[in-house]
């Protein structure tokens, strides 16, 4: 499903020194496994999730998705790689604020001209009701707190039934209750075939 071979990601600050996010990072992901990334704050994490999605370019090394070679993609098929076959829970909230919690959902089907199909909108609903927002469908993000709105892109990575799910600190908004009902959904919503799901979790603080 996920590979990456000898994968380094350099950046090259204006007036500093290069910063070598990843460094030589070998990583096979098959489909139904739960993989864990863990490291300090800065360590290269969230640069490693990105890789993955095609969201960064290496510098150097392979990406593939399904064994083909991420950015030997045109931009319009990377594009369609990420809406329909990848679910994203980023690190903070990204709802659009002119959009209500429901349309915020079925954002991903929308870029895909899907949203109006009944099978979506009622799993958006029940995405929802199971991330314990049943009763804030038609509330905006203004009106929901930052582990309300965590929650709501928790239910948004999981509309399209993606076949690959990447978390980056998906619960550091979310009090223990809710970070175990958003755990439980993110792996009870998956296709009976197995998500591989890539997750950096809260760093601890020492």
């Amino acid at each position: 499903m996920i590979l990456l071979n000898q994968v380094n990601k350099t950046y090259h600050p204006r007036g500093n020194a290069a910063v070598a996010a990843v460094k030589d990072v070998n990583l096979q992901v098959e489909s139904g496994e739960f993989v864990v990334i863990t490291g300090r704050s800065g360590s290269g994490k969230t640069t490693l999730l990105n890789l993955v999605a095609g969201l960064a370019q290496p510098s150097s090394g392979q990406v593939r998705f399904d064994g083909v070679d991420v950015w030997s993609l045109s931009d319009r098929a990377q594009a369609f790689l990420r809406n329909q076959r990848m679910g994203f829970v980023f690190q903070f909230p990204s709802l659009l604020q002119s959009l209500t919690t429901l349309e915020n959902v079925l954002l991903p089907a929308m870029f895909a001209g899907r949203d109006g199909k009944k099978p979506l909108r009622e799993r958006a609903v029940q995405l929802l009701e199971e991330v314990g927002l049943a009763d804030k469908l038609s509330f905006y993000p203004r009106q929901l707190s930052a582990g309300q709105q965590q929650r709501v892109v928790v239910a948004r990575s999981l509309v399209n039934q993606p076949e690959l799910l990447l978390a980056d600190e998906p619960t550091s908004n979310l009090d223990e209750q809710s970070e175990g009902r958003s755990s439980t959904s993110s792996r009870i919503s998956t296709p009976a075939a197995g998500l591989p799901s890539c997750w950096s979790p809260t760093p601890a603080i020492s």
